[in-house]
């Protein structure tokens, strides 16, 4: 009776030969390098607090953005001051910084910001141009239909952090970050916003101190029921019936 044929695998099993196929087959693509997004220029109102326009496209572990070019006087709301005027702020409080310029300050700061990694090498650099102009706070408020070009996550975390200075009661900090999340188009950051203004809100939230403004108030409302909030019909009619 012959001998049965022997069957070569060349000394490789078929589980370890498909974990070798597999484990190419998902190998992950090299990450994208590091880097500033920065848009070319930014304006506001004479002496008007500006949130810093910055984000990241990733962000290392370690990351910090360093930035110099502030008017003497100028202050961030995170990160810590440098010498010769600089200031160094972590990746992750990009979403949070609101630059504040010398009081009255009316005219223009170039910075230059550079994106360092944890071994101190630059991965990137990149320049704003901030500008502030005569133009009064109630004209700023009427530019509302100013669409900014903001990715989702950029307004989402905006968003976030206007809440949150809401309910800390900062809320001069909290409308810098919900007017730049309205004017990229977001019904819920225009109907947050209006509630900053509107007394019967901040009554609600037992923010009774803070300085209503009915006006401005009924124009984000309007602002939100165009951009498609179901909130805002009914908020723009208690504000109708308000009595001061």
């Amino acid at each position: 009776m012959p001998a049965a044929p022997v069957l070569s695998f060349n000394n490789a099993s078929p589980a370890n030969t498909f974990a070798q196929v597999v484990s190419g087959s998902i190998e992950p693509a090299e990450s994208p390098g590091a880097e500033l997004i920065v848009p070319r220029k930014e304006t506001g109102a004479t002496g008007a607090a500006l949130p810093l326009p910055i984000s990241l496209n990733s962000a290392p572990a370690g990351a910090m953005v360093v930035i110099h070019g502030f008017a003497t006087g100028s202050t961030l709301s995170v990160g810590r001051p440098l010498e010769l005027g600089g200031w160094q702020l972590t990746a992750a409080e990009l979403h949070e910084a609101v630059l504040r310029p010398p009081q009255g300050f009316a005219g223009v700061m170039e910075l230059t910001l550079e994106l360092r990694l944890a071994n101190d090498s630059i991965a990137d650099r990149k320049t704003l141009h901030l500008e502030w102009t005569g133009i009064t706070g109630s004209q700023t408020t009427r530019t509302a239909g100013v669409i900014r070009h903001l990715d989702s996550d950029e307004v989402s975390a905006l968003l976030k952090r206007g809440e949150g200075f809401i309910a800390s009661g900062d809320l001069a900090s909290a409308r810098l970050l919900l007017q730049r999340a309205a004017e990229a188009g977001d019904a819920e950051a225009a109907l947050s916003l209006a509630g900053t203004f509107d007394p019967i809100m901040l009554d609600r939230l037992g923010l009774k101190g803070q300085k209503a403004d009915i006006e401005k108030a009924r124009l984000w409302y309007q602002r939100a029921q165009e951009l498609g909030s179901a909130a805002a019909p009914k908020r723009l009619q208690l504000l109708a019936t308000y009595d001061q």
